[in-house]
């Protein structure tokens, strides 16, 4: 198992952005998706880097 997590903050309108994260196992082509889901509290799960 070669599994890796990706992760971006994506605005829905209206003034909604979440944090979108997938989890996916590249040993397969085309990659396979795993799991995936938005959250809400981007400040808890999302720190910025320097």
């Amino acid at each position: 198992m070669n599994r890796k997590v990706y992760q971006s903050q994506i605005y829905f309108g209206e003034g909604n952005t979440y944090l979108v994260r997938g989890i996916v196992d590249d040993n397969y082509y085309p990659v396979m998706v795993i799991t995936g889901y938005k959250i809400s509290k981007i400040s808890k799960y999302w720190s910025a880097r320097s």
